[in-house]
């Protein structure tokens, strides 16, 4: 188990759901692995071809063109290192009563915000919120597409 969830946020996109993350002692492995994905994910999306340079193969030798140019990439190798990484994880996102929610994808993301508006996030959300875990960064994001 990499951690909890606690308060429910507000969803940064649709069909996504997204929480304060609580990490436990096993996310320590896990979290070089999630700090590198979003450059990657970033500088893949510049690896993959324009649609004028998709529109210059042959439309019969595009999708082989493709697929070797995106091997041969060095930004597209480590996203995809890096995705194949958290497949094996096979992580899973389960309620408070152990049921298994139907996720696509999950991200956690160290958040760059001061304990008191955090704290004052989680209250505008949840008046109710344990802010215990809110009292010294780092603080986390789950976010769920689903």
């Amino acid at each position: 188990m990499l951690g909890t969830t606690a308060v429910e946020l507000p969803p940064p996109a649709p069909r996504t759901r997204s929480w304060q993350f609580l990490p436990a002692p096993a996310f320590a492995e896990a979290r070089e692995l999630f700090a590198a994905l979003p450059a990657a994910i970033e500088d893949s999306q510049d690896a993959i071809p324009t649609v004028g340079e998709l529109e210059a193969i042959p439309e019969a030798e595009r999708e082989e063109q493709v697929r070797a140019l995106l091997k041969a990439d060095s930004r597209m190798i480590r996203f995809i290192e890096l995705s194949e990484r958290l497949e094996a994880m096979a992580l899973e996102l389960v309620d408070a009563e152990g049921a298994r929610l139907d996720v696509a994808t999950i991200g956690v993301t160290e958040l760059a915000i001061g304990a008191d508006a955090f704290r004052d996030v989680l209250k505008s959300v949840d008046a109710a919120a344990d802010l215990t875990a809110a009292s010294a960064p780092p603080f986390y994001l789950l976010v769920a597409s689903m």
